[in-house]
């Protein structure tokens, strides 16, 4: 897979749709009731900060990703893990919301099209891009390849970090700001992945 294609299909098919969808959903909400307008608004406000930051930080990372440039690479993996996470914040809004779209009536067609278009969208990342994106960073193939286990292990291995960096900064306050402490390596299978991406 061409992931730095398939990042600009997946902004011209999802994203600029669900752009010009959002104020459509928004203006629809207005006089529904408040258990479709709490989690309808919360959603409307995840996916455009979501798809703020795949569009600043993830995608621009990908040219430098398939040129090779190891610092790129770094840099993937919370990203990675985050947009995955928050595909799994949407998913529960989207289990939420369904059951409630009968109450509003034909007002609730741009809500149900949002929907509709998030699960493509999120599958198509999820299952497509992002894991072609750690299999080319990690060698790991496709099918072994386990976003969830990425997002345990980046919170861990970020908790680890901070707490190696405190315990360091107290017990030698005039040391160097240029050591940076590593953290223990994290644990799954895609254990060769994280340890790539720290450099070991």
């Amino acid at each position: 897979m061409d992931v730095v294609a398939e990042a600009q299909e997946i902004l011209l098919l999802h994203h600029v749709p669900t752009q010009a969808l959002l104020p459509q959903v928004e203006a629809a909400l207005r006089g529904a009731p408040v258990a479709v307008q709490a989690p309808a608004r919360a959603l409307c406000v995840l996916v455009r900060d979501h798809m703020f930051k795949e569009e600043t930080f993830l995608f621009p990372s990908l040219p430098a990703l398939v040129r090779g440039d190891s610092a790129a690479v770094h840099h993937l993996l919370g990203p990675l893990a985050q947009m995955h996470h928050e595909h799994r914040q949407i998913e529960a809004l989207e289990a939420e919301l369904r059951p409630r779209l009968p109450a509003l009536g034909p007002a609730g067609e741009p809500l149900r099209a949002l929907l509709d278009d998030l699960a493509i969208h999120a599958h198509r990342e999820d299952q497509g891009l992002f894991k072609e994106i750690l299999s080319q960073v990690s060698g790991v193939p496709v099918a072994e390849v386990d976003l969830d286990e990425l997002i345990a292990g980046g919170r861990a291995g970020a908790v680890a970090e901070e707490a190696v960096a405190e315990e360091a900064a107290a017990e030698a306050p005039a040391a160097s700001a240029s050591a940076s402490p590593r953290p223990p390596p994290c644990r799954g299978r895609l254990r060769r992945v994280l340890d790539h991406l720290r450099g070991r």
